[in-house]
């Protein structure tokens, strides 16, 4: 009588009611039955979320996966979190392999800080003890940023000035660049010879720029950045080159060995200069002593076959200031280009005129003009 279906006129909630079990465990069963059915259906909708979403992971997996594939709170807690985990990672293999490249990447980092800053402390120790060795020819390239940060922070009166460019100069820079300076002297009688260059600048015919670079000594040697004369009288090209070339030689011995080689290439480049200076200045004396005639020029009128309008009148006595002597030589000339073929003459003649610290000149005339007038013409080598 229970498994007869129902009339067309019978409820359906009515027929429910009546054709429940009777009996209590026949109830537990089937209640159990439905959970177990509706675990199963969610399972399935889970693995296939699962195998539907492929991202490319950029933060943490498990953050990801939580994000990434969703569940439910009714989800079923047997379900392992290592298992979700193992599970993203299947769909994302390069993740752990990105973080390993990550981790390198820093240790070698850290590893070239380490090494530059030794390079950095050896190259710093070998230029402080150039300095000391040669602190006339030795100056150290201040970067620009450096260098004002310096001034602003020295302060001081202006009295004060002078001294804190000569400590901004020498003082070391904080990194690299490295770069220096190195003058190389010119003998006295070559210095006398320089009528082109002032004073200050005779003391030294050329100069070197050298850098220090990352990785000296041990990977990298001193390199010359670039060089140059900055005398014209009896120098030649071939003079600097060659300091040049003993300092990169020098320079690739020590690389072989890994060792400072600052003092050791400054001095080998001072070394080469120092003998092509004797052999310019025993051309120069060879020159001179060619083109004297004999006896002492230095009095009496000066005659020459090639300039023979012009004679030189020699004063006899001598002006004495301090550490200086002065001697007047008076010429009469017409015209421009007598003046300074009469300033030629008298360089040539002497010796000591040669070897003067400055030698003044000057001469003033008066030129006719064709209609009849009068022009004034002067000039003199300093005002």
């Amino acid at each position: 009588k229970n498994n007869r279906r129902p009339s067309s006129s019978q409820n359906d909630e009515t027929f429910k009611k009546k054709n429940q079990p009777r009996h209590k465990n026949h109830r537990q069963n089937s209640a159990k039955k439905e959970k177990e059915d509706d675990k199963a259906s969610k399972d399935k909708s889970l693995d296939a979320s699962a195998r539907e979403y492929t991202p490319r992971p950029s933060t943490a997996s498990v953050q990801i996966f939580n994000v990434g594939i969703p569940f439910h709170e009714s989800a079923p807690s047997d379900v392992n979190e290592n298992e979700r985990i193992n599970q993203y990672d299947k769909y994302n293999p390069d993740q752990d392999e990105n973080e390993n490249d990550n981790e390198g990447s820093d240790d070698n980092d850290e590893c070239d800080q380490q090494k530059y800053q030794e390079s950095f402390e050896r190259a710093a120790a070998d230029l402080e003890i150039l300095c000391a060795a040669y602190p006339e020819e030795i100056a150290i390239f201040q970067p620009e940023k450096g260098t004002s940060e310096q001034s602003s922070a020295s302060g001081g009166t202006n009295g004060d000035a002078d001294d804190d460019d000569y400590e901004n100069s020498m003082c070391l820079p904080t990194w690299f660049p490295l770069v220096f300076t190195l003058a190389l002297p010119m003998p006295e009688t070559l210095q006398s010879l320089d009528l082109t260059t002032a004073h200050a600048s005779k003391r030294f015919g050329a100069n070197l720029t050298i850098e220090l670079p990352r990785g000296y000594p041990t990977t990298s040697t001193l390199q010359i950045v670039s060089y140059r004369i900055t005398s014209s009288t009896y120098l030649k090209k071939e003079y600097i080159e060659k300091a040049a070339q003993a300092v990169t030689t020098t320079a690739s011995e020590a690389l072989e060995h890994g060792e400072e080689c600052g003092f050791a290439c400054c001095a080998s480049a001072i070394e080469c200069w120092n003998e092509y200076m004797e052999q310019a200045e025993a051309s120069m004396m060879m020159t001179q002593e060619s083109n004297d005639e004999g006896g002492d020029r230095n009095s009496g009128p000066i005659h020459d076959d090639d300039d023979a309008d012009i004679h030189w009148i020699t004063a006899e006595t001598t002006l004495v200031d301090r550490r200086s002597v002065f001697q007047a030589h008076l010429c009469r000339v017409s015209s421009d280009d007598m003046a300074h073929r009469a300033v030629r003459k008298l360089i040539l003649s002497s010796t000591k005129i040669q070897r003067a610290t400055h030698n003044m000149w000057a001469y003033r005339f008066i030129d006719k003009l064709e209609d009849g007038k009068e022009l004034l013409k002067h000039d003199n080598d300093d005002d």
